[in-house]
């Protein structure tokens, strides 16, 4: 009897797991192709636009925006006082003129996407427009560099060294007017924008000083050495202010060296560096974050993606558990009287911060926005976040006395 009860048992258990085993196999495989159709870059490429992102120009209630369908991108100007839409230009006329002056083919399905610019009183627009014909690019120490060895005692080596060279090359680009209403798009230059805002320049709200960084500190000039720069930023004659002298490796006023490995840190040391700070709306205070990491240890990489030998990079880097953490500051400079206040922070305990920053209209349409503190009145706020993202406080600060207060605390 008991042989009996323990076979049917087994043949039991048995019964079960052959269940389980062709459940599972028939189970129906993963259709990933299928789910890919769903994805937002698929589903984009047939519903197309589905809002509209408001242009608005400098002057009266206007504005114009792009509109995707299946029949392509069209481009209308929106009168909001006169309550009128009109098309910006005719898709068919814009295609045909810009295959005639690029050489490449163009419909009024598929026209590039633009970024126009108002101009001659918004009664005409300019834009760009990219080419594939590709040109002979050279910058002027190239052109200058083989001037020289072109006309130095013409040395055969030079010239079989410029010969080798693979000449850099870039796509055609294309400025081009269209006055709105007409029948005709003019082509204005064919040469590439030019950066004419020099990268390193933090320029102040009045455009009448520019701080920028070097060797560690803070510098600047005014807007008579600043245009200097522009037209040649390695004008011996152009003067520049050290305003700092407390900026030293790792409690610097530059920005990381993350993703620099050292010789290119030296070879760079003299040149100037943007600095990313705040402006009052009246120019008159410049207020800069900075972080002391000097305490921190060292964490030491290989770039082994880099052009020729693998490179040694190395930064600091607060990893979890230790005792030592970044000491954060807010510095408030004083533009006429050149002097430094100290925002009174708690710098025992560790603590992110943040500073509130202005957020410009999309009817603003001027170029130059640098970066402005929340207050029109002058006052600095800023919020503090505990590591433990437990506790976030909002202050308030004074911009002449670095006295604090907090305002808001938000405690979990």
């Amino acid at each position: 009897m008991n042989k009996f009860i323990f076979s049917f048992f087994l043949l039991f258990v048995s019964f079960i797991i052959n269940s389980q085993e062709a459940n599972e196999n028939n189970f129906p495989e993963a259709n990933y192709r299928l789910a890919s159709k769903f994805s937002p870059s698929n589903i984009s490429k047939k519903v197309h636009s589905t809002e509209v992102y408001p242009q608005w120009l400098a002057s009266g209630n206007k504005f114009w925006y792009q509109y995707k369908t299946t029949e392509g991108a069209n481009y209308y100007l929106v009168d909001c006082d006169r309550k009128t839409k009109v098309k910006l230009f005719d898709n068919a006329k814009m295609a045909k003129w810009l295959s005639e002056i690029t050489k490449d083919a163009y419909d009024s399905k598929h026209l590039p996407r633009f970024n126009f610019e108002f101009v001659k009183d918004e009664t005409a627009i300019r834009f760009r427009v990219t080419s594939r014909e590709m040109v002979i690019v050279k910058s002027e120490e190239d052109k200058a560099k083989t001037t020289n060895d072109s006309t130095s005692n013409k040395d055969s080596i030079s010239i079989k060294k410029i010969k080798r060279l693979k000449p850099k090359k870039e796509r055609k680009s294309y400025y081009l007017e269209y006055k709105l209403g007409s029948d005709n798009l003019i082509v204005i230059d064919n040469s590439k924008k030019k950066d004419t805002f020099n990268k390193w320049a933090n320029v102040s709200p009045d455009s009448s000083l520019v701080v920028f960084t070097k060797k560690h500190n803070l510098y600047w000039m005014d807007k008579t050495n600043f245009l200097k720069a522009l037209k040649n930023d390695k004008d011996t004659t152009i003067v520049e202010h050290e305003w700092t002298k407390d900026g030293v490796e790792n409690f610097s006023y530059s920005r990381s060296n993350m993703g620099i490995s050292e010789d290119e840190i030296e070879k760079k040391i003299d040149d100037r560096k943007p600095v990313y700070g705040y402006w009052t709306h009246d120019s008159k205070k410049f207020i800069f974050q900075r972080s002391d990491v000097r305490h921190i240890k060292d964490l030491w990489v290989i770039n082994s993606v880099t052009k020729g030998r693998p490179t040694l990079e190395r930064y600091k880097y607060h990893m979890a558990g230790e005792q030592e953490f970044p000491k954060n500051y807010i510095e408030i400079f004083d533009v006429s009287t050149k002097k430094k206040v100290n925002v009174l922070l708690d710098t025992t305990i560790q603590q992110s911060l943040s500073i509130y920053r202005y957020s410009y209209k999309k009817s603003d349409t001027t170029k130059h926005k640098p970066t402005l503190i929340l207050s029109k009145k002058g006052n600095l706020y800023f919020n503090t976040v505990s590591r433990d993202r437990k506790r976030l406080d909002i202050h308030v600060a004074n911009v002449e006395t670095g006295e604090v207060k907090t305002i808001i605390n938000e405690h979990s």
